[in-house]
């Protein structure tokens, strides 16, 4: 079987971030791991996902960039973050 590894980036999305993670860890076949990846949300974003989702777990790793350097940027810190691990 595929391991899959998911990468997702956030700004200031909280709720979006929320329904995003619910659809991902719900899904038949949800990914081994989720990094999500914020770029320096000011909305909340860390305190609301982290009451609502078990970031203490293996699977899910929430990473705060210190600033926001953009999507790309994001996405390039999650795809390190996931190539370190046994997914294919």
């Amino acid at each position: 079987m595929t391991k899959i590894a998911c990468v997702i980036v956030t700004f200031n999305r909280k709720a979006l971030l929320a329904e995003a993670l619910e659809s991902v860890l719900t899904q038949r076949e949800p990914p081994e791991y989720v990094f999500v990846i914020d770029n320096a949300s000011t909305d909340g974003t860390e305190a609301a996902v982290r009451q609502q989702f078990d970031f203490d777990g293996q699977r899910l790793t929430y990473v705060r960039c210190d600033q926001n350097l953009g999507g790309s940027a994001g996405f390039a810190t999650g795809i390190r973050l996931a190539l370190r691990t046994d997914c294919d």
